[in-house]
């Protein structure tokens, strides 16, 4: 269940400020929380008030995750960064022998660098929660919301979940999945064709009873391919005895009855040692025909490694499927229309319109009182800060923080939410807590880090 969450601003500093309860045999956890800065969790102090406790953490100039992902997708070297940095915090709490099921995965509980997705746990002392089921939530979470043209994005996502949902699954596991997709996509590709294997099999959809199949580990021999192993064994070794017998035969000969013995033998020794020949070399024939399960076993990887990536390949015109290189080489490549879009394609056209800044019905625009350009909200919501990558209009100013604030339409003017910013946000003299909303009505002042603007309105 999760905490009831308040924000406080304290001096320019922003604060998740949780209840502590009356956690039994927690004193160890708070005193090394608040006495030590663990990279990779929020940091943290205890505060008594009115003879309660509660606990703050820090959290100024970080959004929660959830934030960041309402109006983008993430892509898979984010994926990477993000997860790499959590598992890195998960094993600096088990060295200050912390307990990691205290630690929350809820995106909204996760907050993260808006440049780097540099991210901050949240230990929450006395909270017991599931490690693994948190941290398989966290996965579906990043699934959904990752950019679907990303074949890397949506391979390691996928992968990240389904080793997560094995049980008793270890930080190692998901350390070793990450770095395999990092030595080469083929292996974690791989991996995540076998889990699915592995599902439609538990679903009744297909049976490997006495055939081999994959335990989650990897794909098993069963008896069938144990044989054709054993088989395989059997012709080399046969190979080898008969051409061992070859060369033995006359030199026995030679050494029992001396070179004439062996000149009046020769026919007879000739025609046996034709026979061998011919066993070794049919049996060598044989041998060459059975593959060894390892070999089996690569064959089947690689066909899964084909299926598996034929998925992400693209289109071209005529539905036939691109080269590897063609869309590998380039990220974004431009294609030529020469025909007018079906209905199918009208009807994805206009849904992607939809979900596109819808227009403001009025005319709305920040005018700043002294120096300095009008800002025009367009649509909503509409981002204000320093970062020309994550706003909607880039105020690079020292004293505004990356993302400041968010304007969002309402009737009677608009709501202003504070994002956590160092220096703060003022609507008509009233100074936003971190997170808090407030409206903005029409001819009203917004203060922004000290830099004033007045909000017109023209219907």
């Amino acid at each position: 269940m999760r905490p009831e969450i308040e924000y406080k601003r304290e001096m320019n500093r922003n604060y998740i400020v949780l209840r502590a309860g009356e956690p039994e045999g927690e004193p160890y956890t708070t005193r090394m929380l608040s006495e030590n800065r663990i990279d990779g969790v929020l940091p943290f102090h205890e505060k008594y008030i009115d003879g309660e406790r509660w606990y703050y953490y820090d959290i100024t100039s970080r959004q929660p995750l959830h934030r960041m992902l309402e109006t983008r997708c993430i892509s898979g070297e984010e994926i990477r960064q993000l997860i790499s940095g959590i598992l890195f915090s998960v094993r600096q709490i088990e060295r200050f022998l912390l307990d990691e099921s205290q630690v929350s995965f809820e995106p909204q509980l996760i907050y993260v660098e808006p440049d780097s997705l540099k991210s901050g746990l949240c230990l929450i002392p006395g909270r017991k929660m599931d490690f693994a089921r948190g941290f398989y939530a966290l996965s579906q979470y990043l699934l959904e919301h990752v950019d679907h043209n990303d074949s890397e994005a949506v391979v390691l996502a996928f992968g990240i979940m389904k080793e997560s949902g094995k049980e008793n699954f270890g930080v190692e596991d998901i350390e070793r999945c990450i770095g395999k997709l990092a030595g080469g996509e083929g292996n974690i590709k791989r991996q995540s064709m076998a889990g699915n294997k592995n599902a439609v099999e538990s679903q009744g959809m297909g049976s490997h009873t006495g055939t081999g199949g994959y335990t989650g580990r990897g794909w098993e021999e069963g008896p069938a391919e144990m044989d054709a192993g054993e088989k395989h064994h059997n012709h080399i070794r046969a190979t080898w005895i008969l051409a061992f017998f070859m060369v033995l035969l006359p030199l026995v000969l030679y050494l029992r009855m001396g070179m004439l013995g062996f000149l009046k033998y020769k026919w007879i020794l000739g025609a046996v040692e034709l026979l061998l020949g011919a066993a070794a070399f049919l049996l060598s024939d044989m041998g060459k025909g059975q593959k060894e399960p390892g070999e089996k076993k690569e064959e089947m990887d690689r066909q899964a490694d084909r299926d598996w990536e034929i998925i992400f390949r693209e289109k071209d015109s005529m539905g036939e499927i691109l080269p590897q290189e063609s869309y590998q080489s380039s990220p974004k490549r431009e294609t030529a229309v020469t025909e007018l879009p079906s209905e199918d394609e009208e009807d994805a056209m206009q849904t992607i319109l939809l979900t596109a800044p819808i227009p403001s019905r009025a005319s709305r625009r920040l005018v700043p009182v002294r120096e300095g350009e009008e800002i025009e909200l367009g649509y909503f919501p509409f981002l204000i800060g320093k970062s020309g990558e994550l706003t909607d209009y880039c105020l690079d100013r020292p004293e505004v923080s990356r993302l400041h604030l968010r304007i969002d339409e309402a009737e009677g003017g608009c709501m202003v939410t504070d994002l956590n910013s160092t220096n703060g946000t003022k609507v008509d003299g009233h100074l936003l807590a971190a997170n808090e909303t407030y409206l903005l009505p029409p001819d009203g002042m917004l203060e922004i880090a000290g830099i004033q603007f007045r909000f017109i309105t023209r219907l």
